[in-house]
Order: C-alpha cells, then structure tokens, then sequence
C-alpha cells in the first residue's frame, strides 16, 4: 500500500508539474535559475545562473544555497536537459521519503497500521503536495534525507547514519540546523527515561542519582557527536560558501553585499528579529495553527517533540515577510522533515497514553492496538485527516488561492503554449537572450540568458545596456511592464532590432521574439488577432472617478461616463494586439456640462486622447475641443494609425481636460484598412 501511494504520489506530480512548464506556468524563480545552474555544473561550470547574479551578485547557485548534492544531479540533467527529468527527481524524491517515515514510524510505534496511516499522511499533507508542486526546489531533498537520518538514529544504526548525515548536510544549510535539535530531541528522551528509572531515597539524593546517571550514560555519545558534529557542519557549509568555494574550486567570488538573502551565521545576517514579531503576526499564527490541523494536532501530544520544529517556527516568526508561511511554496517540504517525526512521536503517545511520561513508561506493545474498537476510532480519525488534507491541496478544487503557482493546477494543455516554445526553438545555442521571468526556462539551458524581473526592479544588474544590446530580446505580454526603458526604447527600432516571430495567443498572452540585426520576415505562430473588432466599454480600465453604467444611447448599452465635475483620466487600455497593417481607431464619444445649464465655450479644450503601444512612439496624442463632442448622440473620433511590426498592449486612453466637461465614452472600432 505504501509502495502504491509513492509511485502514485510520484507520476501525479511529474506529470502536472510537466504539464505545468509546458503551459508557460514556471519562471525564472524558480525553475529557470535551477535549470541554468545545472546547465552550467554539466558543462564543468561554477552553477552559475543569472537570477542571483543580477539580483545579488552570485556567481554560483552554490554559493546561495550549499546544495552540494547538485553535483551529482547535474550530469544527468547535462545528459538529459528537460524539466521534465527535474520534475521527475523532485517527484521521486519527497515520494520516496515517505518510507524511510514509515519505518521510523513503526519503530517509534511498534504499529505498522499506524506507521502506514503517518507515512500516508505526509504524502497526502497539503504543504507536502503544494511544495512538490511549486516547480523545482532543493527543498525537496530535505525530508529523505532527516527522516532517513532519524531512524537510523532511533534504532542505533550509527554506522549507516554517518553517510546518509553527510549527504543530508549536503543538500541545504538548514539540514544541520534540524539535526541539531533531532539531537536534541533524542538526548531529552533518554535522559526522560534514564531520570524515571533512576531510584533514590531523598529529594537530594534522587537529583544526584539521576544527574550521574546521566552523565556516565555511553549510549548518549552518538547523539552528542550529532549534536557537535551538526552545529560543525553548519559553520563549515557556510564557509564553504561564502570562502571555500571561491579559494579551493577557483568559483567566483562571494559578493561583498548580497542585499535580501537569508546568508549568514548570526541573526542580523538572517534577516531575523524580535522587533518582526509584529509583522503579520496573525497571518503567521494562522499559519502554524492549520499545518498542525492537518496532521491532527498530534505533535501537541508529545511535548517534547515540538523541539523538532521549534528552529523553523522561530525563524518564520522572527522574519519580516510572510513567503515562509505560505501554502503551496517549497517552504512546506522544509517544515515536513521536523513536523513528521514530531508526528510519530504523537502518535506513539496517542496509542500509549498521554503526555511523554506514559509514552515512555508504558511497557506494553501496541502492536495490536489497532484492532481494538479505540484503534479503529483512530483509523476513522486518520482516514477524515486525509480527506481534510486532500480538500486543502492543490488538486483540490474546493481549495482558495494562496499566491503560489502551486493552487493554479491545470490538468490539459493550455492553447497557444507550444507556439512559445516553437519561437523559443528559433533562439540559437549560445545566443546572448533577455527574456521575461515566464519565459526564462525556455532558454535557461544558456549561460548567456538573463531573465528580466517579476516586478519592475530597477536594480537589477543586466549586463548590457544602450550601448550594448542583447542578441535576443524575448518578451511575453503579461510581464511587459518590467521591461527598463533603455530596452522598451530599442526593440522597435529597425536600427537595432527586427521582429524575428511572434506567438499571438499564449497564457502568457502575446509573445514577440526580437534579434539584433535582423531583417527578415517575421515568423507568425498561431491565430492572427481580429484586425477589426469592436471594444465595448468595459474591455477598458475605468478611472476611480468614472461610473460604468447604462446608456441606451450607447451601441453597447453601457458607457463609461465621468462623475460630476471631475477631469483627469477616464480609462485605460484596452491592451489589443495588433499585426502589421493600417487601421482606423473611431472612439464614440459625447461631451455635457457637468453642472446643467453652464454654458461651454464650443473652443474649450475638453478632451484628449493618446494611441500608443509597448516600445513605440505614440501613433497620435490629439485634444480635442467641447464643440466637437456636444451632441445628444455618441460622435466618432478617428484616429488613422499605422503598425509597422507586430504589437503587443495597444493602448487607447481618454482624458477629461476640463472639470466643467463631463464625457461619456460609449466605445471604440479598429477598423483595418485594405493594403
């Protein structure tokens, strides 16, 4: 049955997270940066990838996160250089640590149905399947590894812990950190115990019993040399990082001042502080309160165990931002290491008796405890807990957003994607490229791609410029905003660039690929967009000071209509894309005195308009005077405009120049002209 659930767990996610990259759905960050990292470690590289570089510095992944474990990855991604085989590993990868969960479980336990129910559990949690979900992550390494780490601790494996901690501490710098407290955490058990089968006759002479008894227990150096040995491995991955790989492996150097990354040895370096625990302190409360929900509020049944996850709970409430309590982010499977060995433990106390003395006191099995009607209550509990989870995950579609990719699951292709990916086959190898953050992984496997932000950042180092320009510029509608003005400018100047193809329709929207110096024909993938169309009033972005409302003068039977003495802007949009051609845009307008009756000099400047789209120069910016638009009925303005390349986001605006003149916008054509 666990076997079964872990292929299960394993395809489902590969698949929707292949199906997720082929739709447009990843970016950059994530995805994108790892795959250039590896494209750069297979090719005998520092895993470089141009995120961390143009936002804090970095010459190497490694050098963000000691993910040392991408060594071994990164031939085969050399070998096979598709996301798919990423999404393959991650999905293997968080599936797989549900066993080594079980066996932990079942020694914890000694109840392989309610090891079976644990480990289950996990596969079904909600942050598990949103964290598997969320494109790729090195978090996903994570909870293999602790939990692999834990039983061979717990069952004195000590041999075969050594390697597998090496490894774990290899995959992130936060592995030490919750070894040290599973250190911790066993150390307290059996100093629990030892202090309870401890005799004594008086109060004096008991603590001094159970303290020599303590300190002359051999057992305990195993775990003292992990708690030693994890808080060593820490220090010496952070110095592997920000020194070592830059004097022993010839890496580039680490940056002096890496803004916003949570790299250091010490709080301040971390971001951390007291001073954030009021920084959506709720949000964060609210967090913590529906992950231990769906896990049945079982760590809470063994106290001690909730040192397990103390580490991440402080750092996500001492941190200013609320990214690590979000669901559906990788942070979940960081959480998923500490919390699920916190949920053996609760469930050992569950079947035993409460609280951590009984759990430890209690010298009965509870091999069998499940057959009983008490056990059978739990297996209903257990079976409600995974409906619960289930209805929370992303494969549910009962469950809310979250701000996380993750919650945006798509189960067929998206239209228009494969024409994306089409025009980013026409990118040569090597080529020099600037994309936008959603079309990034379509040409990470390029040490000379940069990735534009996923906000405007006009911070980010892009090593061209003016004067140096990019061979490909490689822009997708939603993100075109971030573009920096020296680019916008650049594209539609036939001096510099031409149209090498367009993708019309995508999830993205439209997609324009530009090279340096060409000037050939332009490759078209996709429907064409309609070159006459009409765009009713609500196709454009109202202004707040404007009522969308009825109007049966109106072709539409609605307008937009500014409020009573109020100018400025009036919409916005409507953001159309437009191939090459020559076009009339007619606008139907009228004007009316804001206050009736007031008298409007037919000279008065009360209207003006500004065609325009990304990149270009305005097609026309015209006033227009009271007199023209005075009319009961809706009056045409026409604007002949003129698209020498393909377009993405023409804009249309209308502003109100005059506070005395109101203005009802009943709509607009673009007509195409023949020839």
């Amino acid at each position: 049955m666990l076997l079964a659930a872990v292929v299960a767990f394993a395809v489902v996610t590969t698949a929707l997270n292949a199906l997720a990259a082929s739709n447009l759905a990843d970016s950059t960050w994530d995805l994108g940066l790892y795959q250039q990292a590896l494209w750069s470690g297979a090719h005998h590289g520092p895993f470089y990838e141009s995120a961390d570089f143009e936002t804090g510095g970095f010459g190497s992944f490694l050098q963000v996160h000691s993910a040392v474990v991408l060594v071994a990855l990164a031939p085969a991604y050399g070998a096979i250089p598709s996301p798919v085989l990423l999404f393959a590993v991650q999905g293997a990868l968080v599936a797989l640590a549900a066993v080594p969960l079980f066996f932990l479980a079942r020694s914890v336990t000694g109840a392989p149905t309610a090891s079976l129910a644990v480990a289950g559990l996990y596969l079904v949690w909600a942050p598990t399947v949103g964290g598997a979900l969320d494109q790729f992550h090195i978090e996903a390494f994570v909870p293999i590894g602790l939990f692999t780490l834990a039983f061979l601790v717990h069952t004195r494996r000590y041999l075969w812990a050594v390697p597998v901690a090496l490894v774990a501490f290899l995959t992130m710098e936060v592995v030490p950190v919750f070894a040290f407290f599973l250190a911790l955490f066993l150390l307290s058990e059996r100093w629990s115990r030892r202090w309870a089968a401890t005799p004594g006759a008086g109060a004096g002479r008991q603590w001094g019993a159970r303290a020599r008894s303590m300190l002359a227990d051999c057992g305990a150096v195993p775990l003292w040399i992990l708690l030693v040995g994890s808080l060593v491995a820490y220090y010496a991955l952070l110095g592997l990082r920000t020194q070592g790989l830059a004097t022993w492996f010839g890496f580039p150097p680490f940056p002096t001042t890496p803004v916003h990354y949570v790299i250091g040895a010490d709080p301040t370096s971390l971001g951390l502080s007291p001073g954030n625990l009021g920084s959506e302190f709720f949000v964060k409360l609210t967090y913590w309160i529906i992950v231990l929900a769906l896990v049945g509020f079982l760590p809470l049944l063994a106290p001690r165990a909730l040192l397990l996850i103390a580490p991440w709970f402080a750092f996500t409430f001492l941190m200013p931002i609320t990214t690590f309590v979000t669901f559906g982010f990788q942070y979940g499977l960081l959480l998923a290491g500490p919390l699920f060995i916190a949920v053996a433990y609760g469930a050992r106390a569950l079947l035993v008796g409460r609280g951590d003395a009984a759990a430890v006191r209690s010298p009965r099995s509870v091999r069998d405890g499940l057959t009983t009607s008490r056990g059978r209550r739990l297996v209903v509990a257990f079976a409600l807990l995974v409906l619960v989870n289930l209805l929370a995950s992303p494969l549910s579609p009962w469950s809310g957003p979250s701000g996380s990719d993750a919650y945006d699951v798509a189960y067929a292709p998206a239209p228009g994607s494969l024409n994306v990916h089409a025009l980013a086959a026409l990118v040569p190898p090597g080529a020099s490229i600037v994309a936008s953050d959603g079309l990034f992984p379509l040409v990470a496997n390029d040490l000379n791609a940069y990735s534009l932000f996923w906000h405007t950042n006009p911070y980010l180092a892009l090593p061209f410029g003016p004067s140096h320009l990019p061979d490909f510029v490689f822009l997708s509608e939603d993100k075109l905003y971030v573009v920096p003005p020296w680019l916008a400018g650049s594209v539609y100047d036939a001096s510099y660039y031409g149209v090498r193809g367009v993708a019309w329709a995508s999830p993205l929207g439209g997609v324009v690929l530009f090279q340096l110096g060409y000037a050939g024909p332009t490759t078209v993938l996709g429907p064409t967009p309609s070159t006459t169309q009409w765009l009713a009033p609500d196709r454009f972005v109202p202004a707040p000071t404007v009522v969308f409302a009825p109007d049966p003068l109106a072709r539409s039977g609605f307008a937009l209509t500014t409020t009573s003495a109020a100018g400025g802007l009036i919409w916005s949009g409507p953001g159309v894309d437009l191939p090459v051609g020559h076009y009339l845009v007619v606008l139907w307008l009228r004007a009316f005195a804001t206050v009736p009756g007031t008298t409007i000099a037919p000279t008065l400047n009360a209207f003006s308009s500004i065609g325009s789209a990304f990149g270009l120069a305005p097609w026309y910016a015209q006033h227009v005077r009271f007199g023209a638009l005075n009319s009961t009925v809706y009056v045409p303005l026409v604007f002949p405009i003129q698209v020498v390349a393909p377009v993405l986001n023409a804009q249309f605006t209308g502003t109100a120049m005059n506070a005395d003149v109101g203005i009802s916008f009943g709509g607009a054509d673009v007509i195409a002209l023949a020839g």
